[in-house]
């Protein structure tokens, strides 16, 4: 819900006016860019101010999500990949998340 905006604290009431007071927040700029401390800061107040609780977190999956499947693609993100590189630059991009 939500994937293609940007989290602010517009989309924040729209969830909590359907009732909604927990949410999974998505990890994956542009929706959530947790580099962005101002961005943080927006979100957490909205959060605060209609009372919606974040209970999980799920990890960005591309260093930019982007609309076109073959440009993602070069931009995964993964764990468990076979190339230590790649790894290795997951793994940093996930801890600056």
């Amino acid at each position: 819900m939500f994937l293609g905006r940007r989290l602010d604290r517009e989309v924040i009431r729209g969830i909590a006016a359907a009732g909604i007071d927990r949410i999974e927040l998505f990890i994956q700029r542009p929706h959530f860019d947790a580099l962005d401390e101002a961005h943080g800061a927006e979100v957490r107040a909205a959060l605060e101010e209609f009372r919606v609780e974040v209970i999980s977190a799920h990890a960005p999956i591309y260093r930019e999500r982007l609309k076109d499947r073959a440009a993602r693609r070069q931009l995964q993100l993964s764990l468990a990949d076979a190339d230590t590189a790649m790894r290795e630059l997951s793994i940093r991009e996930l801890n600056s998340a």
